[in-house]
């Protein structure tokens, strides 16, 4: 229902045409995530490559009133709680970096943007584990995105592992180790 609606706050007329455009690249994202439905890959293309950050922040809320969605409610149960990450910094899992705020198109953002991005991001997780920034060593790339800006900021921030989005291999670089989408191994258990 939830694409249904999001499709529908947009012209239908321009949706066809962009997705008539990225017909392959679908597909290959199709073949590439195969745990996505149709709907998850087009939103995805509509999100990252048709709309601006702006757009779509105006689509969603929209969307939040129509429906009458109030986000304070489901804060809890969709972000870590300072106390689980301190848990689970406890129990011995390593916590990493993944940006301040998730852009789903981080390489868009300018260098002083991505560092602003990755320094917060790691500032935040220092603080509220107790550690120097610098024992904050690895990342996960938010939606697989990176370009060498970020590879540059990366290094410059002592951060020694990043992790892409799935298995696809990139190349012999530690800020490209390919990594299991945790969609896959809830489809294999579950």
């Amino acid at each position: 229902q939830f694409y249904e609606i999001f499709f529908n706050n947009l012209q239908k007329n321009i949706l066809d045409k962009f997705f008539k455009k990225n017909e392959v690249l679908i597909k290959n994202k199709l073949n590439l995530f195969p745990f996505y439905s149709l709907n998850d890959v087009k939103f995805r293309f509509v999100r990252d490559h048709l709309l601006n950050q702006e757009n779509y922040t105006l689509i969603m809320k929209k969307i939040f009133q129509q429906k009458k969605f109030n986000v304070n409610s489901v804060k809890k149960l969709l972000y870590f709680s300072k106390n689980e990450l301190k848990n689970l910094d406890k129990k011995g899992h390593i916590i990493g970096l993944h940006s301040h705020n998730h852009p789903t198109r981080i390489s868009d953002l300018s260098y002083g943007e991505q560092l602003k991005q990755y320094k917060q991001n790691q500032l935040v997780l220092s603080k509220i584990l107790n550690k120097n920034t610098k024992d904050i060593k690895f990342m996960s790339h938010p939606c697989g995105d990176y370009n060498q800006n970020t590879l540059k900021i990366l290094k410059q921030l002592n951060i020694k592992l990043g992790f892409l989005h799935n298995l696809e291999k990139k190349g012999g670089n530690n800020f490209k180790i390919p990594r299991r989408n945790h969609a896959n191994i809830v489809n294999n258990y579950f």
